[in-house]
């Protein structure tokens, strides 16, 4: 999860400084933290499944 959340963060990083200068580092937070509360609601429905059996 972390390395994943992580990618997609460097990666918006990258592509979008070229294009939108300081608004890409705050761009690229948001997408970091939409993909880690995605991963994190999946996880979180995996485990909760599992442990109320």
């Amino acid at each position: 999860m972390l390395i994943s959340t992580i990618g997609i963060f460097f990666s918006a990083y990258y592509l979008l400084l070229p294009v939108i200068d300081n608004h890409a580092l705050w761009l690229a937070l948001i997408l970091l933290l939409a993909a880690r509360g995605f991963t994190l609601s999946f996880m979180a429905r995996k485990h909760v499944l599992t442990f109320s059996r």
